[in-house]
């Protein structure tokens, strides 16, 4: 299953919409109050996707507690691509990779299928 993080309802829509597509299960959250408290529940994540700009106040602490909750579970972050600083922040909290939305959008499904 795909977590996704985002509280901008038309990337959520996308990414629920993609997931249709491709027959992945996802589920979109927003902002870290939203996460269960084991973040996985009785479900298998396979990949977190945070939306870096729509991730509640505090989207570092969004892929931190995600990252302690989920070891060795992919995490993709994307943002605009002018915010270097917060990409390279994301990273340092736990992000695997960190795109820009324009290259997020044209690698959803490629992410979505991938282990």
């Amino acid at each position: 299953m795909i977590l996704a993080v985002t509280d901008d309802l038309i990337f959520g829509e996308r990414i629920a919409v993609v997931a249709r597509a491709i027959g992945v299960e996802a589920t979109v959250q927003r902002g870290e109050e939203s996460l269960p408290g084991g973040t996985g529940g009785e479900q298998r994540i396979s990949r977190c996707l945070v939306d870096l700009n729509g991730a509640g106040d505090e989207p570092l602490a969004v892929v931190r507690r995600l990252r302690a909750a989920l070891s060795g579970v992919p995490i993709v972050g994307y943002c605009s691509h002018a915010q270097r600083e917060l990409a390279e922040q994301a990273l340092a909290a736990g992000c695997d990779e960190v795109l820009p939305r324009s290259q997020f959008v044209a690698r959803l499904p490629e992410l979505m299928r991938s282990p």
